[in-house]
């Protein structure tokens, strides 16, 4: 039987809990020297709190909720996960260019795993790009950095609609190569389109 995943903490709710504790222990400390209308006082702001803070996870969470799908919908469908492998370096070459990034696009064959050179300031990227149903192992981090030498890169970057295995997350880490998983692309892509949409 699959386990059942834990679902993430939220934040906010732990801060409503503590605030709701303190005021209920406030009030039955000062109980005794509280006149009647301070005790409907503090009653009154106790009730305010709760419901000025439960309005406040409701809010937090139907946020949360809208960033996953658009999210969600940003990267799948026509956009990105159907598109050919040329189109999505090109897509990803046009955010890049947004970003302010100086791109230049490697030749289609023998171009030593990257697709794109991304300059911006004293930042020379080589970018591998790769649109892919499952996890990306190291192959495509290692592609990057041999990549990087041959372009006289300083910086190397992968870009995927997928997500990245623990050893390629780590690889990367050890040669200071940017992942840039499905989440993260999602992120760009919503900003960008918001960018240029009149």
């Amino acid at each position: 039987m699959a386990k059942r995943r834990r679902s993430k903490a939220n934040p906010l709710q732990d801060i409503v809990f503590v605030g709701a504790v303190g005021v209920v222990v406030l009030g039955l400390g000062f109980k005794s020297v509280m006149t009647e209308s301070v005790a409907q006082a503090v009653l009154l702001i106790t009730i305010l709190v709760g419901v000025l803070s439960g309005a406040g996870v409701v809010w937090y969470n139907l946020r949360q909720a809208r960033l996953r799908r658009d999210r969600a919908q940003a990267v799948t469908g026509e956009l990105i996960d159907h598109m050919p492998g040329v189109d999505f370096e090109r897509f990803v070459g046009e955010i890049l260019r947004w970003q302010g990034y100086k791109i230049t696009f490697t030749p289609q064959s023998g171009d030593f795993g990257v697709d794109i050179v991304a300059v911006k300031g004293a930042d020379r990227y080589a970018v591998q790009i790769k649109r892919y149903k499952k996890r990306l192992d190291g192959a495509a981090i290692r592609e990057a950095i041999a990549g990087k030498a041959v372009y006289g890169c300083n910086k190397a970057m992968v870009v995927t609609n997928s997500s990245f295995t623990a050893a390629a997350q780590e690889l990367a880490t050890h040669n200071y190569c940017e992942l840039i998983d499905r989440n993260k692309l999602a992120d760009l892509i919503i900003d960008f389109q918001k960018d240029i949409t009149p």
